[in-house]
């Protein structure tokens, strides 16, 4: 399982992953479920060079 981890958390294309199997600390959590989720916006965010339309 954790020689895939890396791979689990990746995106593909617009699809993204997050939930607390992919957490990276507290994995199977309701923490670990907001830790990938936010990790996860922040990818998202990061990758946004300007709002989506409709999001401004």
């Amino acid at each position: 399982m954790t020689r895939y981890h890396r791979a689990q958390q990746e995106s593909h294309g617009v699809l993204h992953f997050a939930s607390s199997d992919h957490a990276n600390v507290w994995a199977g959590f309701i923490d670990g479920a907001v830790e990938s989720g936010t990790r996860v916006a922040r990818c998202i965010r990061a990758g946004w060079e300007e709002p989506p339309p409709g999001l401004d």
